[in-house]
C-alpha cells in the first residue's frame, strides 16, 4: 500500500478529492483497488484529526495539572470513608503535609474537635447521597505547631457511578477573610455592649435620610436614650456593676428593634435606637413609652443583682428638613437633654424647632457665666437671716449667690444653677460662694464682736458632695479667711444623700473634723434622709417652704411641720422652718415648738452694705444689753 504520511494536509485532500472524482483512473484501472486507495486516503486524513485532538487533550490535561496545582485552593479527592485519595500542592501545604502522604489519611486527623467531626461526616454523606449538589460548611483545621485555620470546605459528590463513592472537595483557607470580617465588625461595634457604633449609626442615618429624600411615604425617627444617675451608680457600686448595667440595657433595648432597626451605643450610658419605615411619630412615641414601662422592672446583671433604672428619652423624626445626618442626631439629643431635665424619673421630649432657639440660650448662658466667673465682678452674694421666731433677733445667715448680669439684670439661682450644673460649671461657682461666705462672715465678726457666734449657710451641690477634695478645699478657704469651721454650715439637698455615697459616709466624718456643721435643707418633700439622719448627724433640719405653705387653715397637710417638729424632738435635732411668710405661719410654728425660722416675713436676702445695717443694729442691742 502507498504511503501518504509523507504528503502534508493539504496535498492529501487533494489527492482525496481528485480519486473521488475520477473512479477509473489510468495508473489504477481496479475499481476495488481505487476503492481500497480511496479508504486508505480516509484513513490517514481520521488518523491525522484524532492525533490532533489527542494532542489537544493532552494540552488541556497538562493545563488542568498546572491550574491543579497552581490553584490558590486545596484540591482534594476523597472516598465515601472521608479518606484522601489525591490533593493538589494547596491543600498539601493548608494539611501542612506532602500530597504523597496525604493518600490514606482521613479528614478527621485535622479536626481536635469532636463537634467538628461529627459536622464532616454529615457533611460528607449528604454530598453522597445528592451527587451533582454542592454541599459547603465550614471548620477549624488544627496543627500540632501552628495557629488553627478557618477552613471553607465545598464538596460535590462525581455523578459518574451510583452509589456514589468518592467526593471532590475544595478547602478555602478564609482564617484572614474572617479576621479581616471581625476588624469590619469591631470598627462599626462597641466592643462592650455589641451594638452599632457611631460610626455604623451615622452611615445607616445618612441611606436613611436618601430613602427619605426619593420616597415620601418612607418615614423614620431616633430615640436617644439617656440612662439616668449613671455615674452615681459607678461611684457607689463600680465600674465593673456599671459595665453589667450597660450590657443588660442593651439587651433590653434590642428587645423593641426589628430586623430594619438599629440600635446603637454612642458613648458611656448614651443610646439611639434608628426605626426606620414606621407609620409615623407616632409609633416612635409609643416604642419609647414601652422602654420606660419595661425599665420599671428591676434589670438582672450577669453577676445576679437586680437594679431599678430609668432613662431620659429624646426624639427625633425626618419630618422636617435635614442636611445631615449628624443634624438630626442633634436634634434627638437636644430633645434628650430637655427630658432629662424633667422633674420625673422617666421623662420623654419629641424634638421641635423652639429648642433650637432655646439651647443657643443656653450656650450663651453658658459662656456669660464662665466669663462672669473669670471676672469676678458680675457675681454678688446676697445674705438671708435665719431669725428666733420669738424675738425676730438674727441667729444665723444663709449665702444666696446672685449675678449681674450686664443685659439681663439681677439674675436668681434658679436662671442660670441648671446650667452651672449641666456645664460642671457648679464646682467653681460653689467654690466661690464659699470663700466669699466665709471671707466676709469674718469680715462681720471683726466689725461686730457682739455677734461673733454668728454663722453662715451655704448651700452644696451634688458635684461638690461626690468632689474628694472638697475637705481639703473647704480647709483652705477656713485657714485663708481666718474663719472657725464651727461658724461654718453647710447644706445639702434632701435627696442627695441616698444618690451620692460620699454624703452618707465620708463627707460628714470630715466636716466634724474641721468642725463644720451639716444641714438638710428642703426637708419634708420625700423624707428620703430618714433612715441617714443619724450617720449625717446635721445641726438643723430646714423644712421646705411647700410644708408650711397652708398652715392657718384647716388643710391636712397642715400635721406635716407637726411631725417634722415631733421627729426632730425624738432626734434631738434643730427645725429651720423656710419661707415663713406670714404672721400667722410664724405664730404657728412657735407655738408648735419650731424656734428658728426664715423668710419674707423677716427679711428678704440682702446684699452685704444692707445687712450689715440690720447686723449694726442688732449689735448695738446686744451691746447695751450686756452693759
Amino acid at each position: 500500500m502507498s504511503d501518504y504520511s509523507q504528503l502534508d494536509d493539504q496535498q492529501l485532500g487533494e489527492l482525496l478529492q481528485s480519486l473521488l472524482r475520477h473512479p477509473t483512473a489510468e495508473q489504477d484501472p481496479s475499481s476495488l483497488q481505487h476503492e481500497l486507495r480511496v479508504h486508505q486516503v480516509e484513513l490517514e486524513v481520521q488518523n491525522r484529526d484524532l492525533r490532533e485532538i489527542q494532542q489537544q487533550l493532552e494540552a488541556s490535561r497538562q493545563r488542568y495539572l498546572t491550574l491543579y496545582e497552581l490553584a490558590p485552593v486545596g484540591y482534594l479527592q476523597l472516598d465515601d470513608r472521608g479518606w484522601i485519595r489525591q490533593s493538589n500542592s494547596a491543600g498539601a501545604a493548608l494539611l501542612q503535609q506532602s500530597a504523597e502522604k496525604l493518600v490514606g489519611r482521613s479528614i478527621d486527623d485535622w479536626l481536635s474537635d469532636s463537634a467538628d467531626r461529627q459536622r464532616f461526616r454529615q457533611h460528607l454523606d449528604a454530598c453522597l447521597a445528592e451527587p451533582g449538589q454542592t454541599h459547603q460548611l465550614e471548620l477549624l483545621i488544627r496543627h500540632h505547631d501552628a495557629p488553627p485555620r478557618a477552613v471553607l470546605v465545598i464538596s460535590q459528590a462525581v455523578e459518574y457511578r451510583y452509589p456514589a463513592r468518592e467526593c471532590l472537595t475544595v478547602l478555602v483557607d478564609i482564617t484572614d477573610r474572617n479576621r479581616i470580617a471581625a476588624l469590619q465588625h469591631d470598627v462599626q461595634h462597641d466592643p462592650l455592649t455589641g451594638l452599632a457604633n457611631r460610626t455604623l449609626l451615622m452611615q445607616r442615618l445618612e441611606l436613611a435620610l436618601q430613602r427619605a429624600a426619593r420616597h415620601e411615604t418612607f418615614h423614620f425617627a431616633l430615640l436617644f436614650v439617656d440612662l439616668n444617675r449613671f455615674k452615681a451608680i459607678n461611684d457607689r457600686l463600680g465600674h465593673e456593676t456599671g459595665d453589667q448595667l450597660l450590657i443588660a440595657l442593651a439587651a433590653q433595648l434590642q428587645t423593641f428593634v426589628r430586623q430594619v432597626d438599629l440600635a446603637a451605643r454612642l458613648a458611656g450610658d448614651e443610646f439611639v435606637i434608628l426605626l426606620e419605615d414606621i407609620s409615623g411619630l407616632q409609633q416612635a412615641v409609643q416604642i419609647a413609652e414601652r422602654i420606660v414601662e419595661t425599665l420599671k422592672k428591676p434589670l438582672r446583671l450577669a453577676s445576679g443583682q437586680e437594679l431599678f433604672v430609668s432613662v431620659s428619652i429624646g426624639i427625633a423624626s425626618n419630618s422636617g428638613h435635614h442636611d445631615s445626618a449628624a443634624e438630626l442626631l442633634h436634634e434627638a439629643d437636644t430633645a434628650m437633654y430637655r427630658a432629662k431635665r424633667d422633674t420625673r424619673q422617666a421623662a420623654i421630649e419629641i424634638f421641635h424647632p423652639e429648642m433650637h432657639a432655646e439651647e443657643m440660650a443656653r450656650l450663651d448662658r453658658e459662656q456669660e457665666l464662665r466669663q462672669a466667673l473669670e471676672r469676678d465682678d458680675q457675681l454678688l452674694l446676697y445674705f438671708q437671716p435665719v431669725v428666733a421666731l420669738a424675738d425676730g433677733r438674727i441667729q444665723e445667715l444663709e449665702a444666696l449667690v446672685r449675678w449681674q448680669h450686664p443685659r439681663h439684670g439681677l439674675l436668681c439661682p434658679e436662671d442660670f444653677i441648671d446650667v452651672a450644673e449641666e456645664t460642671g460649671l457648679i464646682e467653681p461657682l460653689g467654690q466661690w460662694v464659699l470663700h466669699r461666705a466665709c471671707e466676709q462672715l469674718q469680715g462681720f465678726r471683726t466689725r461686730f464682736p457682739a455677734l461673733r457666734n454668728l454663722c453662715v449657710s451655704v448651700n452644696l451641690s451634688s458635684r461638690q458632695c461626690r468632689n474628694s477634695n472638697l475637705a481639703q478645699h473647704l480647709a483652705t478657704i477656713l485657714k485663708r479667711t481666718g474663719l472657725p469651721g464651727a461658724c461654718l454650715n453647710l447644706e445639702i439637698n434632701e435627696h442627695q444623700p441616698i444618690r451620692d455615697t460620699t454624703c452618707l459616709t465620708e463627707l460628714p466624718e470630715q466636716l466634724r473634723q474641721l468642725g463644720v456643721d451639716l444641714s438638710i435643707d428642703d426637708f419634708g418633700t420625700g423624707f428620703s434622709t430618714l433612715s441617714h439622719l443619724p450617720c449625717l448627724a446635721p445641726k438643723y433640719l430646714k423644712m421646705d417652704p411647700s410644708v408650711i405653705a397652708h398652715l392657718g387653715d384647716q388643710n391636712p397637710r397642715s400635721r406635716i411641720p407637726l411631725a417634722i417638729l415631733g421627729l426632730a424632738r425624738q432626734l434631738e435635732l434643730e427645725v429651720v422652718a423656710k419661707g415663713v411668710e406670714t404672721p400667722a405661719q410664724r405664730d404657728f410654728l412657735h407655738r408648735a415648738g419650731c424656734r428658728l425660722g426664715q423668710g419674707g416675713l423677716f427679711s428678704p436676702p440682702l446684699p452685704a452694705a444692707a445687712l450689715e445695717k440690720l447686723l449694726a443694729h442688732q449689735s448695738g442691742e446686744v451691746t447695751r444689753h450686756c452693759r
